[in-house]
C-alpha cells in the first residue's frame, strides 16, 4: 500500500500501469518510471514491485524535519538463486539532467534512503534514463505488445 499518493502534474505524465508483479496497478510519476515498471515485470527474479513504499525521515543541512519518499520497493525470490540472498530493493527513478541540475537538493535524501536501507537490511538503488533505455526495454515493449495481441485474439498464434 504506497504511503505516499502521487499527484497529478501538469509538467509530468502520471498514471497507472499493469504489473503481474503488483496486487493492484503501479502507479508512475514520469515516463521513466512507467518504463522501469516495464522492465521489473519482465524480471523473472521479481516477486513484488510496490510503489511509494515508505516514508523515509530525515533532517536537511539547515536542520529542518524533513521526509523523503522512494518511487519503487522490489522483493526478490531468494528460490530461485539459493545460494545467493537478494536484499529487498528500495529504488529511485530520476532523469539523468535533473538529477545533476537538482543533485544538492536530492543528496540528503539519498543519504537518509541508503542509511535506512542498511538499518532495514535492503538495498537502494538511483536508476536514471541510461540504465532504462536501451535493447532491453525495446525487447520488453515488443514482448509486451505480443502477449496482448495474445490476450485480445480469438485465433491462437501459431508458427
Amino acid at each position: 500500500m504506497p504511503v505516499r499518493k502521487i499527484p497529478k502534474n501538469r509538467t509530468t505524465v502520471t498514471g497507472m500501469a499493469y504489473s503481474d508483479k503488483a496486487t493492484d496497478l503501479v502507479g508512475y510519476e514520469g515516463r521513466f518510471e512507467f518504463y522501469f515498471i516495464k522492465l521489473v515485470s519482465f524480471n523473472k527474479n521479481v516477486i513484488s514491485c510496490e510503489e511509494q513504499p515508505i516514508k523515509i525521515s530525515y533532517h536537511d543541512s539547515t536542520g529542518k524535519s524533513r521526509t523523503y519518499t522512494p518511487d519503487f520497493l522490489i522483493t526478490y525470490d531468494a528460490n530461485l538463486h539459493p545460494r545467493e540472498f537478494w536484499k529487498p530493493l528500495l529504488v529511485e527513478v530520476k532523469p539523468r539532467r535533473r538529477l545533476f541540475k537538482d543533485l544538492a537538493k536530492f543528496r540528503m535524501k539519498f543519504h537518509a534512503a541508503r542509511r535506512y536501507a542498511i538499518s532495514a537490511e535492503h538495498d537502494f538503488v538511483l536508476i536514471t534514463d541510461r540504465e532504462i533505455l536501451g535493447p532491453y526495454l525495446r525487447m520488453c515493449s515488443s514482448l509486451s505488445n505480443f502477449e496482448q495481441l495474445q490476450l485480445t485474439s480469438k485465433l491462437p498464434i501459431c508458427f
